[in-house]
C-alpha cells in the first residue's frame, strides 16, 4: 500500500471524504487558481487565508514574528480598535438614531489607540474607570439626570476601560 493510499484509508475511516475508494498516487491535485480546495469545500486564497493573521497595523504574525507575552494587551486593543472604528463609521454614515451608537463607539477609539501603542497607564485607567462609575451612579441614582449622548459616551468609556483593565489583569494560561 502506498503512502497516499494509507492516508486515504485513514481519511475514509475517519469519515473525512465521501469516496471510500482510495485513488492512485497519480490523482489530480485539488489546487485551484484561488488556492487549495479542502474537503470542507472552503477555498483558501488571498480573501480567505489560513495561517498568518494580518492585524489592523499591517503587522503579520507568524513563526518569524510571534506575539510576545507582553504584547497581548496591545494585540487585543488593536483588534478591538478595528471593530470599534468600523461600527462608529457605519453608525455615523447611517445617521438618525444610529448616531447614539456612533457616540458610544467614537469615545472608545482613543483608549484603544493608546493601549495598542503600549501607552495606556493602567493606574490612570483604573482611576478614570472609578471616576466614571461614580459619575454614572450620581447621574442615574434618582431621575435620569443625563442626556442620551452623554450617557452613551459615559458608558462607552466605561466599557473600553473595563475591557482593557480586565485584559491587562488576566493571568497567562
Amino acid at each position: 500500500m502506498t503512502y497516499l493510499e494509507e492516508i486515504l484509508k485513514i481519511r475514509t475511516m475517519m469519515g473525512l471524504n465521501e469516496d471510500s475508494t482510495p485513488t492512485s498516487s497519480t490523482s489530480t491535485s485539488t489546487s485551484t487558481s484561488t488556492g487549495s480546495l479542502w474537503d470542507s469545500g472552503a477555498k483558501r486564497g488571498p480573501g480567505n487565508p489560513v495561517g498568518n493573521t494580518t492585524w489592523q497595523s499591517n503587522t503579520t504574525r507568524g513563526p518569524g514574528n510571534p506575539l510576545e507575552e507582553g504584547d497581548k494587551l496591545e494585540s487585543f486593543a488593536e483588534t478591538r480598535l478595528g471593530g470599534a472604528e468600523k461600527i462608529a463609521d457605519n453608525a455615523k454614515e447611517k445617521g438618525g438614531a444610529a448616531l447614539l451608537t456612533y457616540h458610544h463607539f467614537e469615545v472608545k477609539l482613543e483608549y484603544y489607540e493608546k493601549a495598542a501603542k503600549g501607552e495606556l497607564d493602567m493606574g490612570d485607567a483604573k482611576k478614570e474607570y472609578k471616576n466614571l462609575l461614580e459619575k454614572l451612579y450620581t447621574a442615574t441614582k434618582g431621575d435620569m439626570d443625563i442626556e442620551q449622548i452623554a450617557f452613551q459616551e459615559l458608558l462607552g468609556k466605561m466599557e473600553v476601560l473595563g475591557e482593557l483593565i480586565i485584559k491587562d489583569s488576566e493571568k497567562p494560561q
